[in-house]
């Protein structure tokens, strides 16, 4: 039985702990998208809803790298699921919006809240110049990401 190649150095701890957060935080998604009974990518666009608010059919499908066409059933399916609803534009009636509903961004953050509150307890249980350390480190995390994906900072 073959084994995986293993790369030349050695990943420290806090990279390790990066990789276990990562695999956490999409196990995490894929509970909250359960719990509100969404595939990944309805529940991906769910999540573009509640940090934005309301997105035309067209930037939804956009921010998920879908097209058009898909997005349509990504938005029928969240309106049959009472998640989301069309709306016009009040801008441009001519234009749609996708709108969260209510109850349905309040049980995600439900969900979400105990995390992010956890989270910052952590950071305010350290110091000026501890969190200053945690906050270059991520900072410099995110520009890697960015970067390998070709997006501007």
């Amino acid at each position: 039985m073959a084994t995986a190649p293993r790369p030349d150095f050695a990943f420290g701890e806090a990279t390790l702990l990066l990789r276990e957060i990562l695999k956490l935080t999409k196990s995490m998604e894929l509970d909250m998208g359960a719990a509100l009974g969404t595939n990944p990518t309805d529940f991906a666009a769910m999540q573009h809803l509640m940090e934005s608010g309301p997105l035309s059919p067209g930037e939804l499908a956009r921010r998920l790298g879908v097209s058009t066409a898909a997005v349509t059933g990504v938005i029928d399916r969240l309106e049959g699921l009472s998640h989301a609803r069309r709306e016009p534009d009040p801008d441009d009636r001519r234009r749609l919006l996708v709108v969260p509903e209510p109850e349905s961004v309040r049980r995600a953050l439900d969900r979400l809240l105990p995390l992010t509150r956890g989270a910052q307890g952590v950071l305010d249980e350290l110091d000026e110049d501890e969190r200053a350390v945690v906050t270059r480190y991520l900072s410099g995390i995110a520009a890697v990401y960015r970067e390998q994906l070709g997006i501007e900072g």
